[in-house]
């Protein structure tokens, strides 16, 4: 009988930090949050739509409206799908701070995908590092941001297909080798 208590409980440790957001059900996790910017959902992807800022730079930024919980040790690899302008500073940022305590700080699979390795990089604000913890959960209350500013590209948007943590690198590979099979 213990047993049985044990395994649900195990099972639900190991699924701490899983992140599976996407927009099959609109615009409900994920807002568009930066003044004059506008966007919509279209096939299950988030469509943001750049405002000129006073700088001349286009800007669109995105906001989690929900509390997330990351866990660095169980799923390191936040990942984002979708279409990014060429040249642009992106920042993942949250209460905590700034992901790397600066802009692009991800890297590249593909031409789709981004990604940060939450268990490499702290999250820095005032010159304090905030690393994820490998060992437990860290609640990062509503307001995770994508900020997706000084575009100089020729885009006039972008697009969010899904937002995702895994386990690996490889995991991920797997995971979009298997979406293209689809």
């Amino acid at each position: 009988m213990a047993q049985e208590l044990i395994s649900p409980m195990v099972k639900a440790v190991s699924h701490i930090g899983l992140v599976d957001d996407n927009f099959s059900d609109g615009q409900k996790l994920w807002a568009i949050v930066t003044n004059g910017a506008s966007g919509e959902v279209v096939d299950n992807t988030l469509k943001v739509i750049f405002t000129t800022m006073d700088n001349g730079k286009l800007r669109g930024d995105i906001k989690r409206n929900a509390e997330l919980v990351l866990h660095a040790g169980n799923y390191p690899i936040l990942a984002f799908k979708g279409t990014f302008p060429e040249v642009a500073n992106l920042q993942l940022a949250c209460t905590l701070g700034t992901l790397g305590n600066g802009s692009n700080k991800f890297k590249k699979m593909g031409n789709s995908v981004i990604y940060y390795d939450l268990s490499a990089t702290p999250f820095v604000a005032k010159e304090i590092q905030n690393y994820i913890s490998k060992t437990e959960a860290t609640v990062i209350p509503a307001g995770l941001s994508l900020k997706v500013a000084d575009v100089t590209s020729s885009e006039d948007s972008y697009t969010i297909s899904w937002v995702k943590t895994f386990k690996s690198v490889d995991e991920l590979k797997a995971y979009l080798k298997s979406e293209g099979k689809k």
